[in-house]
């Protein structure tokens, strides 16, 4: 299991944000969240899949061994100064959407393997789709569902924090599962400006009911698992969001441990601005199409859907770290 040690962190709630903040409008405008492939990287795909013919398991042999591919090295380095510096979302498009999906999945991986190592605790590729459980009755994550969620961030485990998180498309919904995502930043500094001690609320410790592999399920793993909303970094002063609130909600429950009436206006206010179309829009993933968020720093969510019979909805989640993070 891969993991990432506990970080201390000031509270800070009366500072403005460092990070990506932006309004819905400001992205869709701008249009600098879509990055397509270039003809470099085309060529590197093209011989990445001439490598994958006749391997017995291309995608274990590429993660153990992986090629030396320098435009989609340097495609995948970029992607991560794009989640680092600027909207900390990254749309990428240009793969063949013809290709089966084996060949997704590795051209995804290879893309991931280069922005980051991988987190590995659901597997390195993670096939987000609905295996007919209730998130409301078992501890599953709603990733395994095909119920709308609310804004979040992707690990509810306090040590185990990926630092970005990517979905790939090879087969969208019917009807419904589009996908959302906001900036946890505009969202802090509006709170900041308009309701700061609500704000101050979100900077104290909650238990998280623990639902990740490798982790133990019990009371006392439910209360260790206790961690901030927002939070800094004390050396950079870097904000950091960790949010979902069901899982909050079932640690409360569940530990006889109810929330204060503060701490739930606080996340009903939250959730309100991340709801809110100023500061979030959302997008269909087409097949072959990926999405690359900041974990840290965007917050994202996801509408019900419906499938066609024989088509169930698949997208697949990779989750990976910042190989120049100090941790």
């Amino acid at each position: 299991m891969s993991v990432r040690p506990g970080r201390q962190f000031a509270p800070e709630p009366r500072a403005a944000a460092t990070g990506p903040a932006w309004k819905a409008a400001e992205v869709l405008d701008s249009g600098d969240w879509l990055f397509p492939m270039d003809a470099a990287v085309a060529r590197d795909t093209d011989s990445l899949l001439a490598w994958a013919e006749g391997r017995r398991d291309p995608l274990r042999d590429y993660e153990t061994h992986p090629l030396r591919l320098a435009a989609l090295e340097a495609f995948g380095a970029e992607v991560r100064r794009r989640l680092q510096k600027r909207l900390g979302i990254v749309y990428v498009q240009g793969v063949d959407p013809g290709l089966d999906d084996s060949s997704l999945r590795l051209i995804y991986l290879a893309i991931g393997l280069a922005i980051g190592p991988a987190l590995g605790n659901y597997g390195s590729l993670y096939d987000v789709t609905d295996r007919g459980v209730d998130y409301r009755t078992a501890a599953v994550p709603v990733s395994m569902t095909r119920e709308a969620t609310t804004f979040h961030t992707d690990s509810s485990a306090r040590d185990v924090e990926p630092d970005y998180v990517g979905l790939l498309c090879l087969q969208p919904a019917a009807v419904g599962g589009a996908s959302l995502v906001a900036s946890a930043a505009a969202v802090h500094d509006r709170m900041r400006r308009d309701s700061p001690e609500l704000l101050e609320r979100l900077y104290r410790d909650f238990p998280r009911d623990v639902v990740t592999p490798g982790t133990d399920r019990n009371l006392n793993t439910i209360r260790m698992n206790s961690f901030p909303i927002f939070s800094r970094d004390p050396a950079s002063g870097e904000l950091t969001l960790r949010y979902m609130r069901y899982w909050i909600e079932r640690a409360a429950d569940i530990l006889e441990s109810p929330l204060a009436a503060a701490d739930i206006a606080a996340m009903d206010r939250l959730d309100s601005l991340f709801n809110s179309p100023e500061f979030a829009f959302s997008l269909n993933l087409r097949r072959g199409e990926m999405l690359w968020l900041n974990n840290r720093a965007i917050t994202h969510n996801r509408q019900a859907y419906e499938e066609l019979p024989g088509r169930p909805r698949l997208l697949v989640r990779m989750w990976t770290l910042d190989p120049t993070r100090t941790r």
